[in-house]
């Protein structure tokens, strides 16, 4: 019987048309929510402090300004939306696209991992839960151009390298797992945190021998030159941007930053932070990643490739939990992706063994379709307020360059009204209105006093603007506090 060679390599595989098919469709699904969880509405939400700064950054560094604005992180990610903003523009979509690329990217690279070592079901299962998820919080990350993103998906190309060198040991691919590693430090510091497990997993496959401490020695070099190579054309000011931004961390560290954490405000939160944090964004998804990393130890035990991917796990969740002092809401967006490669990877192996631990995997898909469904309510719900909603209030009401005092993000106010002026909340300040953020008040500690309000209490009443209270002259009559 004469079959077509392409039908005799589909069977020999294990292949017909009808599970290519499936998996064709569960693709295409996936990139329909993927598509849709990271695009709808991206220009909508308010720009984030942070996000202001590296885009003026990135547009100094190519428009006669510094080529190392923003000296407290290294420059790459900067540059990368520098790019976006020359190509397409300033405004919040554009500049978001570089970080929404580089979502994308990481979540091909994690495909690749998982198709690397279990194949494509494997491929699927993860990109499904890259694609589908929160991490770390209630919105996907990847909406807002923050430099973590940027690292994530330089630190899982490096992965993906290694992986690849752990079947053929070929040089190339170990300079290449350098050069990735380079290029997440060069975007932020903790990028070189994936060194520490990719270097003992190469010494390690490698037995010990000769060759695989010089290729240890390739993937440094690599590494440093990729790092040195982000500098370029400011490679001589390097040295002492680095010393400055290695000491601001230091100061950061020994400062700590104030963090809302169960409802307490810490400087130095402490190390289970990133897990109340997950347990508040969603305890579902806790749960699940719980029983997954357990079983995804207990695969680690003869699987190499496990082994990695909990490494790095374990070392860039244990560096934020017990080395760093300070940790930011998107800080555990570091470990998310090999997180999510780690969940893909072993509900494939729960699938494969039958009986209860393939049940256990199914529940654990069902339970993970209830934060999937809650992340595209909420991404369908996006609506643009808050200080673009006051801006525009603002502007009707008192002028394009009005006096405010600011309980908030007062960089952020001045992105959407760039002609007010912001003035100190004190009693004896002059001020034509208030935007108090309960976010920023609660996080600082401070209640809900402001000390111009307390000075003129019948003058100003209260508008609700999103999570904002926007106060604004009053007619007669008692006003209205936070």
């Amino acid at each position: 019987m004469n079959l077509p060679s392409t039908v005799l390599r589909a069977s020999r595989h294990g292949k017909t048309g009808r599970p290519v098919a499936i998996e064709v469709a569960a693709a295409c699904a996936i990139a329909a929510v993927g598509g849709f969880d990271l695009l709808f509405r991206l220009g909508a939400p308010d720009w984030s402090t942070d996000e202001l700064a590296y885009r003026d950054s990135g547009w100094s560094s190519f428009h006669g300004g510094s080529f190392l604005a923003n000296p407290e992180h290294p420059p790459l990610a900067k540059h990368i939306v520098g790019v976006f903003e020359i190509l397409f523009g300033r405004s919040e979509t554009p500049v978001r696209m570089s970080a929404v690329v580089a979502g994308v990217l990481t979540g091909v690279f994690l495909a690749l991992i998982a198709r690397r070592v279990a194949g494509n079901w494997a491929a699927l299962a993860t990109a499904a839960v890259w694609f589908a998820l929160p991490h770390p919080a209630d919105l996907k990350l990847e909406r807002f151009a923050l430099l973590d993103v940027f690292m994530a998906m330089f630190t899982t190309l490096a992965i993906l390298c290694v992986v690849h060198w752990s079947v053929s040991r070929t040089w190339r691919w170990v300079v290449a797992t350098g050069i990735a590693v380079g290029l997440a430090t060069a975007c932020k510091l903790p990028g070189a945190l994936a060194y520490a497990p990719v270097g003992v997993f190469v010494v390690v496959r490698g037995r010990f021998s000769v060759r695989s401490w010089l290729q240890l020695s390739a993937l440094t070099a690599a590494g440093v030159g990729a790092f040195v190579a982000a500098y370029i054309p400011a490679v001589r000011q390097m040295p002492h941007q680095v010393g400055y931004m290695i000491a601001f961390q230091g100061r950061q560290r020994t400062q700590g930053h104030p963090v809302l954490v169960g409802g307490h405000v810490y400087r130095h939160p402490p190390w289970w932070t990133q897990l109340r944090w997950q347990w508040d964004a969603s305890w579902v998804l806790a749960l699940c990643y719980l029983a997954v990393v357990v079983f995804a130890v207990v695969i680690a035990r003869r699987d190499p490739d496990m082994a990695l991917l909990v490494g790095v796990l374990v070392t860039t969740f244990g560096f934020f939990a017990f080395v760093s002092g300070n940790i930011l809401g998107q800080y555990p967006y570091a470990w998310a992706p090999v997180l999510a490669v780690i969940t893909g990877l072993t509900l494939r192996e729960m699938a494969g063994r039958g009986g209860l631990v393939r049940v256990g995997a199914l529940v654990i898909a069902l339970a993970l379709v209830v934060p999937a469904a809650q992340l595209i309510v909420r991404t369908a719900s996006i609506r643009r307020t808050d200080y673009a909603a006051a801006a525009e209030l603002l502007r009707a009401r008192v002028g394009p360059a009005p006096s405010v005092v600011v309980v908030g993000y007062g960089d952020v106010l001045l992105a959407y009204l760039p002609r007010c002026r912001l003035v100190r909340d004190t009693a004896r300040v002059v001020a034509t209105a208030v935007v108090f953020d309960p976010e920023v008040a609660d996080r600082r500690a401070i209640g809900r006093d402001s000390k111009f309000l307390a000075a003129h209490p019948l003058e100003f009443s209260g508008h609700r603007i999103g999570r904002l209270t926007v106060y604004l002259p009053s007619a007669p009559g008692p006003a209205t506090h936070p």
